[in-house]
């Protein structure tokens, strides 16, 4: 087998590691830089959910945004296209993606294309829409939950590599014998992964109580 095809089961298997577990480096942050107009921000498609998005000016520091839903935010901003700029103080959930895909706008009457909201596909990005459109550079930071980094020849390790190989063997050989057809051997793998991410799963659970008894005082 080369190692081309050793390096997709692997990272096969991470991702469903990922998906099945709740572990304490799944958050990260990601930051990026906003231009005066701009109203949208694209950033990986690895991200699998979006916590928290924050604005961050070089003079005032960081300011929380309100999370709302795409509706409401075009219920407040029913001239989203056209808004007037300021900080932004409000995000939500972009949807990159036009149907059919080989939409194209301009098959519009001109008047109705700037409140037509849509680009072409982008596999490769999740996006956020926040408003009002920034008034100047500032650097969005955003609080998510993320896929593992894949592994390569030049990225040789990643949290789970680091901390269980022995599970990330596991998750591999699950993904093999899985595309064979062996449901045997699949399932004793799968078994193997839940007992280790079980016991993953009770120290996250004791490490949020203590965090919410010390909150509580």
């Amino acid at each position: 087998m080369s190692n081309a095809n050793i390096d997709r089961y692997i990272n096969s298997g991470i991702e469903l590691l990922d998906l099945l577990t709740d572990y304490s480096h799944a958050p990260a942050l990601y930051y990026g830089q906003v231009n005066a107009g701009e109203s949208v921000h694209k950033f990986s498609s690895k991200n699998r959910v979006v916590r928290e998005v924050w604005i961050i000016d070089s003079e005032d520091g960081k300011s929380k945004l309100e999370k709302v839903t795409l509706s409401e935010l075009k219920e407040k901003y029913p001239n989203i296209h056209t808004e007037g700029r300021e900080k932004p103080t409000d995000y939500a959930i972009d949807i990159i993606r036009a149907y059919p895909e080989t939409f194209d706008e301009t098959s519009l009457p001109v008047a109705f294309q700037p409140f037509i909201n849509t680009v072409a596909a982008d596999y490769s990005n999740k996006g956020i829409i926040f408003m009002p459109p920034a008034d100047k550079t500032y650097v969005v930071e955003v609080l998510g939950v993320f896929h593992s980094s894949a592994l390569s020849d030049t990225y040789t390790q990643n949290w789970w590599s680091f901390n269980y190989p022995d599970v990330v063997l596991d998750a591999t050989l699950y993904r093999w014998e899985t595309v064979h057809q062996n449901t045997k051997g699949a399932n004793d793998y799968f078994n193997s992964i839940k007992l280790n991410i079980t016991g993953m799963a009770i120290d996250k659970a004791e490490e949020d109580s203590v965090e919410y008894t010390t909150m509580r005082g």
